[in-house]
């Protein structure tokens, strides 16, 4: 099993703008990025990244002929 890295922004520490800037640097960076929504958090990364695609399958340790919902 391989270890994967994460790094964290405290989004309650920085604006709005400065979390989606952040945001937006690692998602061009091919990594991936966990945002809040209403009820859960949920996870995305550039769809036209394959290798982020696959960074994406690996953190959720989903195999990869099982297509993401």
């Amino acid at each position: 099993m391989q270890t994967l890295l994460a790094r964290f922004a405290a989004i309650g520490t920085i604006d709005g703008e400065a979390a989606l800037s952040e945001a937006l640097h690692w998602l061009r960076q091919g990594e991936v990025v966990a945002f809040p929504t209403d009820t859960v958090y949920g996870v995305g990364v550039r769809v036209d990244h394959p290798a982020a695609v696959e960074r994406l399958y690996e953190a959720k340790g989903r195999p990869a002929d099982l297509a993401l919902p």
